[in-house]
């Protein structure tokens, strides 16, 4: 639980031929395979924790709000999730995943699970923006943005393919934002100790501290 804690607490040479806008509407990962990859890493979360998680539904927004782009949402006081697409509504321009630990929560109440199984949604959800095929690799994101958040005392800042992925931990709440900046650079990769590390469920230990928390 210690990681989910502080997890909670704690993607051109093609393109520089292309007009600025062009590039836009191309350069980036897609809706749709966003949402096929946060149910692959579910599946793999499910395999290694022995959990039964199934995908959330965010609710899809019309596509000529804000200015012509379609957003995604999933609101709750624990998890939310926005996401908002570019002009063509079929790339993601801005993805934002919020984690709240709710205040005075005990180990093993309700709000506890809620806040265990709301963690494991933002695990999936935070691959689900790597682009690698192999959900192990992905899950070395995971691992980079826990171990950042702790070395950066709440804050960590890295490149996520053509994403900038900033992330913070203040007053129990974790906030990782991804930007679309246009400016492909490797993605963070899995060390071998990292890519190993596969999740475990950890909800069972009490002395676990939370990255919201």
């Amino acid at each position: 639980m210690r990681k989910l804690l502080i997890f909670c607490c704690c993607l051109l040479l093609g393109f520089a031929c292309l007009t600025p806008a062009l590039a836009a509407t191309i350069s980036g990962r897609g809706y749709e395979d966003f949402e096929t990859c946060y149910a692959d890493n579910l599946d793999f979360i499910n395999q290694n924790t022995g959990r039964h998680l199934l995908p959330l539904v965010l609710a899809k927004g019309d596509a000529n709000a804000d200015g012509g782009h379609r957003i995604y949402e999933l609101l709750g006081d624990v998890l939310r999730v926005t996401i908002r697409l570019d002009q063509s509504n079929k790339v993601i321009e801005k993805c934002e995943i919020v984690l709240t630990a709710p205040p005075g929560m005990s180990y093993g109440t309700s709000e506890y699970n809620d806040f265990t199984t709301s963690g494991y949604h933002s695990y999936a959800l935070l691959m689900a923006m790597h682009t690698a095929a192999d959900p192990a690799v992905r899950y070395g994101l995971v691992t980079a943005v826990n171990d950042g958040l702790l070395a950066g005392e709440g804050n960590y800042t890295t490149q996520v393919g053509v994403y900038t992925l900033i992330c913070t931990r203040a007053d129990n709440v974790a906030t990782l934002t991804f930007e679309n900046t246009l400016a492909a650079t490797p993605e963070p990769q899995a060390t071998p100790e990292g890519a190993n590390e596969m999740p475990e469920d950890e909800g069972n230990n009490e002395e676990d501290e939370s990255m919201a928390g």
